[in-house]
């Protein structure tokens, strides 16, 4: 079962991947940088909503697991459920309503365009508010199928909404309007099919609520610890992945913004595919940690490290090593390529170390015990929050990359080891050493004879087809490097014979 939401979750999120990268150069040929820097700065304003989440929707994720392993009645967890949805909508509303009201001063007094008609800005960012309350929403019952162990209907549902978001706004673009207006009123009503989908998953994953089941605000007092934990938390995580973001959103011009843009979501692809790994394990951590059964989670954690050590090697060491080049194969646009690729060198490698790190945190995340990790992103702010400021304003979007870069790096070499004598004293050392420093050793050195290849006289597909090949190579690399990963990969070949 675990091994085929995994596969289920892999493919799902590399399709949902795959499909926005595809369409994003299509997007800056119909809009233009300046409006590909508005789609950018709603990624950023999506992100930066979560912090009205408050830790609630991985709560009702870990309460739902606990549901799950019968630690959980049913009408306790309708109850949740019931009073965060009502919760929820009410924020959703108000923020929405915020946005709207404040859409004039973002367009004007916030952003920076040169070409696009201020009322056209205007008109995106109040749709844009809109559409962060309604995925909000869907992020609370997506939570919730999550905890449910539903994660192959969540990607397959994902997949359709990639599919109409993608596909639908080109047909759009191309057969009514070329424009920004054109593309945001059609995201906004797929933002609608969107949320009306997982509300109906979601009701059909849970079991039949009770008679008279209503919101009860008592029952976020009884998740509170872990929710304030995970608020806090998902606070830092935000400032931390997002201010950069926002401060040159301030700084840059809209279309210097939007190449930006073009360069940050090429490395969130390496985030976007650690997440389905990491999502279909999450719930079995946590069973695992509740029944006490301490050595097959060390196991697993074992694994699933290795397993993330290898991914973020081989895709971040490829899109670092050959930025321009992947960009320019992407895009077509040599411009685009030239300024986002040394953007994309730094931001990859940074998202990697950053991907890495979330193991370890899902091993506080089963004990539901998030203390560590909340002292070491307060310390990681405290630092990233000036050094932010002061590369952006000095050296631009390139100096952001390498402050992050060497943040993570800073934090990988002291954090886990601290988590480990904490949840997991035998490993100690050995994480580090054995289950990240050899796989990571193995695949640098492929990634060092890879160096030599000459991509200069090839064409755009056949570039994009040696990465990939590139990659996979990488990636067989790494699995056979790690005696965990090598000895799961051998017995499960074995055991398909």
């Amino acid at each position: 079962m675990l091994k085929r939401t995994v596969l289920m979750s892999y493919v799902g999120q590399v399709y949902v991947a795959l499909i926005a990268l595809a369409a994003m150069p299509l997007y800056l040929r119909y809009l233009g940088a300046e409006a590909f820097g508005l789609v950018g700065f709603y990624v950023m304003l999506q992100a930066w909503s979560q912090l009205l989440d408050m830790g609630l929707t991985p709560a009702l994720s870990r309460e739902l697991s606990r549901y799950r392993a019968g630690a959980l009645t049913v009408a306790d967890a309708w109850t949740l459920a019931r009073t965060l949805e009502w919760l929820f909508g009410v924020v959703a509303v108000l923020f929405s309503m915020l946005v709207f009201f404040a859409r004039d001063w973002v367009a004007l007094g916030w952003l920076n365009p040169d070409r696009l008609p201020p009322d056209e800005v205007a008109l995106s960012i109040a749709i844009m508010g809109l559409m962060v309350g309604m995925r909000w929403l869907v992020g609370l019952y997506r939570g919730g199928l999550i905890g449910l162990e539903e994660q192959v209907r969540v990607q397959a549902a994902a997949m359709l909404i990639a599919t109409l978001k993608a596909l639908g706004v080109l047909l759009a673009l191309s057969h009514i309007e070329a424009s920004v207006r054109v593309f945001f009123l059609y995201q906004g009503a797929v933002a609608i099919a969107e949320l009306l989908l997982f509300m109906a998953m979601f009701y059909k994953a849970m079991p039949r609520p009770g008679a008279g089941m209503r919101p009860r605000w008592g029952a976020l007092r009884e998740v509170g610890h872990f929710a304030g934990g995970m608020a806090f938390l998902s606070g830092m995580w935000i400032v931390i992945m997002q201010v950069d973001k926002l401060v040159l959103s301030r700084t840059l011009s809209l279309a210097d913004y939007g190449y930006f843009s073009l360069a940050v979501t090429v490395a969130s692809g390496v985030m976007l595919l650690s997440a389905p790994l990491h999502q279909a394990v999450q719930p079995r951590f946590a069973v695992l940690a509740i029944q006490g059964q301490k050595i097959e989670l060390m196991r697993l954690y074992r694994i699933v490290t290795q397993f993330t050590v290898t991914l973020m090697c081989a895709l971040t060491g490829t899109m670092a090593l050959f930025a321009e080049p992947l960009l320019l194969a992407w895009t077509g646009d040599a411009e685009a390529a030239h300024r986002a690729g040394p953007i994309l060198f730094w931001y990859a490698l940074g998202n990697g170390i950053a991907g890495l790190l979330a193991v370890p945190f899902l091993l506080q995340y089963a004990y539901g015990k998030l203390r560590l990790h909340i002292i070491a992103n307060a310390i990681f702010s405290l630092f990233w929050l000036p050094a932010v400021i002061y590369t952006a304003s000095a050296y631009g979007a390139v100096g952001t990359g390498m402050a992050w870069l060497l943040g993570n790096l800073v934090f990988l070499l002291i954090w886990p080891m601290r988590v480990h004598a904490r949840f997991m004293p035998t490993l100690k050392w050995i994480w580090l050493g054995r289950d990240v420093g050899m796989v990571a050793l193995a695949v640098g050195f492929g990634l060092y004879v890879a160096r030599w290849i000459d991509l200069s006289a090839a064409g755009r597909m056949h570039v994009l087809l040696a990465l990939a090949m590139l990659t996979l190579a990488l990636v067989a690399i790494g699995m056979l490097a790690g005696d965990r990963s090598r000895r799961f990969v051998l017995s499960h070949l074995r055991g398909t014979r």
